[in-house]
């Protein structure tokens, strides 16, 4: 359930950051106001990113072992690169 609530925050402040920039564009007068939300989601959306990353290293950790990765046609990438 963590990771649904920190996926759903990420997608409701990248959507917040993109309507933040438009107004920016719009409303010039109230730059400094605008730059404060828009540093605040940014604070917000990464930290609930790596709140999913870690659940992914968790579920990655519990589920998938070694038969998994040798039995599978499937090729799943290591979460290495996190």
């Amino acid at each position: 359930m963590p990771l649904k609530i920190a996926a759903l925050t990420v997608i409701r402040m990248t959507s917040s950051l993109t309507t933040c920039q438009t107004e920016d564009r719009r409303r010039r007068k109230d730059r400094g106001n605008i730059v404060h939300q828009m540093s605040r989601y940014v604070r917000v959306k990464e930290g609930h990113a790596e709140i999913c990353k870690h659940e992914l290293r968790i579920i990655w950790g519990d589920y998938f072992q070694a038969e998994h990765l040798n039995n599978s046609r499937i090729y799943i990438r290591p979460f290495g690169m996190l």
